[in-house]
């Protein structure tokens, strides 16, 4: 059949397109997917770590075609699934959260789609267009029930568009796009049927799907409450958890979420009454809100004063979160404070007096709003501290990303690069410097200018194999580095504050201590660290790293790691990556940089004037 060939559609990838609008953005987000194909693989075969649940294998059947597409143009329906693992570790049957997107073409007016979530052959999610209508189906036993369905008409045999399926929590959305990548319908509905499973294509002759995306939910939104009751905001993923000792739980109680956020697409949420003692999980009255699911539940704190929440291995940058108070039962009432420990500063003050909103036809939810830093290794903590309320509580919350970020992972060519990091020109060298520009919004122009080099005009390149560390393992096992100094200058940063994170490490050889020294308009030659020690020969351990402020002008800023080691091994000053984050926020430091830098660009313009 000719009908679904390449050459008679478009040729238009909604995927390709949408991932040239996130680089030339300069997207803060740049991760790796948690799984993508094109399905190219060996002609009339299934792609690699697929299987068939439904449906003739073969020609007729489910194959990849001579065009280097997924194909089904047996009699009947087709039902394939992915049975490999996610780039974050999981199993392909452990997808809950996230986003799945396609192309597809499609005969006629047939069936063609995506499901999700699914348990086996009879219970799964499925998002599909059909006639004219995308709709959203749960399957469960076999029965097929209609969650909803919307007009979406206007595709003509033989086009390629996109469709796009997103479930969080009990919240489940679907979108389909043109072959111009112009949105013709979307939809979304509630159900709590299946929480977990894997991921596929159903379809009837002739669907063809050109390719296959699944990515982790941007955001990090989480209703916390009692397991086994209530429902979950829309929109939101769960912690629920029981009370394990009586109507109090032990603390603490943790659970890996999905979400472009992390290190390896995950976030390590975790609840802990700050004194080490019980912990409390409640579902409440229901509650007449937009926001009424993430109010009715909570956990609070029964020993102690303080609730801390814990959010781990996220990814170095600068982020804001969103925390809620709301007791419908009218039992804890009263003021809370809130704190942060982050990669800038420990138990850092961010808001008093926080209200504990009552009721169950509340006007407004109790809630606040406040920034922090990660630098991707160290776990950032929100202490919840009871003012004059009776225990310290927490429904849920909402964590986005505050201000873009540049990170750069260095390494040989072709090595392991970190999720949400981009890759430094990994060619050998062992002379001269090397540079790269990024895009980036960072940049004054949109881009920003990498450069290294080392004493001696030497660069040298190590990779050390494969990192066991828990956060950072593409980033600790490769670097640049030369035997006395290395210099990284960032050239075309816009005149502003930044927050600059970098990474030390080694998987062999010996550690070592070195100073970091700022050419920026704050000063020549300022020492911003001493003796930072380069962690060496821990396969298991998360790189070294230190964060300081840097502060642009109109010339680049030079960053200098001289190492101090004086012992018989050879000194190396090593460098995996960097992290580099705007600081959008006033504050002392960033004032008197500001006026700092007004001052410099004041005379510089008076000395071109003369």
């Amino acid at each position: 059949m000719t009908l679904l060939s390449r050459t008679g559609s478009s040729g238009f990838s909604f995927l390709a397109v949408l991932a040239g609008v996130i680089a030339l953005t300069g997207a803060p987000l740049s991760g790796a997917p948690l799984y993508s194909t094109s399905f190219h693989g060996t002609v009339g075969e299934l792609p690699e770590d697929w299987g068939v649940l439904l449906g003739d294998v073969g020609n007729p059947g489910w194959r990849i075609s001579a065009d280097g597409e997924y194909r089904f143009d047996a009699s009947g329906t087709g039902l394939s699934h992915y049975t490999g693992s996610f780039a974050n570790g999981q199993p392909g049957n452990a997808f809950a959260d996230g986003t799945i997107e396609t192309t597809f073409r499609r005969g006629g007016t047939n069936v063609v789609g995506v499901v999700a979530r699914m348990q086996d052959s009879d219970n799964y999610y499925h998002a599909r267009l059909y006639q004219d209508d995308l709709q959203i189906y749960r399957f469960r036993a076999g029965a097929a029930t209609l969650l909803g369905s919307v007009e979406a008409s206007g595709y003509t045999a033989g086009q390629s568009w996109t469709l796009s399926m997103t479930l969080l929590g009990t919240t489940i959305s679907a979108s389909v796009f043109d072959q111009f990548g112009s949105q013709v319908a979307s939809l979304s509905r509630s159900d709590a049927e299946f929480a977990s499973g894997t991921v596929g294509v159903r379809g009837t002759a002739v669907s063809v799907w050109e390719d296959f995306l699944v990515n982790a939910p941007v955001d990090l939104n989480v209703d916390i409450g009692l397991q086994g009751a209530g429902s979950v905001q829309a929109g939101f993923q769960s912690l629920a958890e029981t009370n394990n000792s009586g109507s109090y739980s032990t603390s603490p109680k943790a659970k890996w979420l999905d979400s472009q956020l992390g290190n390896a697409n995950r976030v390590n949420v975790e609840l802990a009454s700050g004194g080490g003692g019980r912990m409390g999980f409640r579902q409440r009255s229901d509650v007449t809100h937009a926001m009424g699911d993430l109010a009715e539940d909570f956990v609070f704190n029964l020993d102690g004063d303080r609730l801390n929440l814990t959010l781990g291995s996220l990814l170095p940058g600068y982020y804001e979160m969103t925390t809620y108070h709301h007791d419908s039962d009218n039992y804890i009432t009263g003021t809370l404070d809130v704190s942060v420990s982050d990669a800038r500063s420990s138990g850092r003050s961010v808001v008093q007096g926080v209200t504990v909103t009552n009721g169950t036809t509340p006007a407004a939810i109790g809630s606040t709003t406040f920034s922090f830093h990660s630098d991707g290794v160290h776990p950032t903590v929100i202490h919840v501290d009871a003012n004059t309320v009776m225990h310290a509580l927490l429904n849920g919350f909402q964590l986005a990303p505050a201000a873009e970020s540049l990170r750069v992972d260095f390494g040989l060519n072709g090595q392991d690069v970190q999720n949400g990091f981009s890759a430094f020109s990994r060619a050998i060298s062992t002379t001269g410097q090397q540079s790269e520009t990024f895009t980036s919004g960072l940049g004054a122009d949109g881009s920003v200018t990498v450069r290294v080099a080392g004493d001696n005009n030497s660069l040298s390149w190590r990779d050390r194999g494969s990192s066991t560390a828990p956060n950072l393992p593409d980033v600790a096992e490769d670097f640049v580095f030369n035997l006395t100094w290395l210099e990284l200058t960032l050239e075309g940063l816009a005149p502003n504050t930044y927050l600059l994170t970098t990474y030390h490490h080694d998987l062999s050889h010996v550690g070592s201590p070195l100073d970091i020294e700022v050419w920026d308009v704050a000063g020549d030659g300022r020492t911003v660290v001493s003796e930072l020690w380069q962690t060496a020969s821990q396969p298991a351990a998360d790189p070294a790293l230190a964060t300081f402020l840097i502060h642009a002008g109109d010339d680049p800023v030079r960053i200098r790691f001289t190492n101090l080691y004086e012992g018989t091994a050879p000194p190396i000053a090593r460098l995996n990556a960097f992290s580099i984050t705007l600081i959008p926020e006033p504050n002392a430091l960033l004032l008197g940089c500001m006026g700092l830098l007004s001052l410099l660009l004041v005379r510089r313009r008076l000395s071109e004037e003369r």
